[in-house]
């Protein structure tokens, strides 16, 4: 059994590969998870075998207290074993892990939204000005970087979904989120909702994010021609290159120095690899958690960052 007690007299090396943070970092995140956790128990209901629904609170006490619940989906996330090696490492049955994880997920959500860490979500196509808000409040400069992120998943059983689900470019099946960026730091400012494999990244974002904040500045790839949302007065996009020699070296010099402010989103994606959930095939079954996953990815990727930034 891996406890948080046993886990802070080994190395760091080990910790940061078993959970994607180091001790520092898990320190700073376990008060505000712990108070997450209060939270979120009060809001759980029990329902006994036989169908009876127990008070709140009640119930078989868990075997794992709250710092080592926080080591099981920090474990959870990075490594992304399956759940009968999660039980085996935390000595629970793999239904034990199953009733768990769902439970414990929106805790760690909870718990990087209180830190301020969260990326700002797709709003609704009744409500779309509540996520323009949030990105004019953390991105003041409105200078913003676009691209999609696509996550390999099983292959559907049914005919139809696999046709909605394979990525042309990918060559397999995957699922798809447009991601933003800022020119000046290498944070994912907002996630948008999960598509098939199949959709274009224009679309997504057409869909996600039809408006951005008045006199914003986008650097978009070339998967996005045409792409000019409501609010943007510029977009600063790689040229194709002409086949005549004429005017060629001012295209490629001005490509290189798009290319030079988009490689930051680049590396913002590149910070979800800590997060084995994300980077290997996805497992689950398709619904709610998909996309509950990559946000939470984009906030430990976040964190991290910042704990970089205070030398910790």
């Amino acid at each position: 059994m891996h406890t948080w007690t046993q886990l802070c007299n080994r190395s760091s090396r080990l910790i940061r590969s078993l959970t994607g943070l180091n001790r520092c970092q898990i320190e700073k995140l376990l008060p505000t998870f712990k108070q997450a956790l209060k939270t979120h128990k009060s809001s759980w209901v029990v329902v006994a075998p036989d169908k009876r629904q127990r008070k709140t609170g009640a119930g078989r006490t868990p075997r794992l207290n709250s710092a080592d619940l926080f080591i099981l989906i920090l474990v959870y996330f990075g490594v992304y074993p399956t759940q009968h090696l999660l039980g085996l490492l935390f000595a629970g049955q793999q239904s034990w892990v199953c009733k768990w994880v769902p439970r414990l997920t929106p805790v760690l959500e909870t718990t990087l939204g209180e830190e301020k860490q969260l990326p700002v979500r797709a709003g609704t196509p009744e409500k779309p000005i509540g996520s323009i808000n949030q990105l004019l409040k953390i991105c003041p400069e409105l200078s913003f970087i676009i691209d999609g992120v696509e996550r390999n998943v099983r292959r559907p059983k049914d005919s139809a979904q696999q046709k909605q689900g394979y990525s042309g470019k990918k060559k397999r099946h995957t699922i798809k989120n447009t991601v933003i960026s800022n020119k000046s730091g290498r944070n994912i400012l907002f996630v948008g909702k999960s598509h098939p494999g199949c959709t274009h990244d224009q679309k997504m974002a057409n869909e996600d994010i039809p408006v951005f904040p008045a006199g914003s500045l986008l650097w978009p790839d070339t998967g996005y021609q045409g792409y000019l949302p409501a609010g943007v007065i510029m977009t600063h996009q790689p040229r194709k290159e002409l086949k005549n020699k004429e005017g060629r070296s001012e295209d490629k010099s001005f490509n290189r120095e798009v290319s030079a402010i988009r490689v930051r989103v680049e590396h913002a994606i590149g910070g979800l690899k800590p997060s084995n959930i994300i980077s290997d095939i996805y497992r689950h079954r398709r619904g709610d958690f998909e996309d509950q996953v990559l946000p939470i990815a984009a906030g430990l990727h976040n964190f991290r960052r910042s704990m970089r930034a205070a030398g910790k």
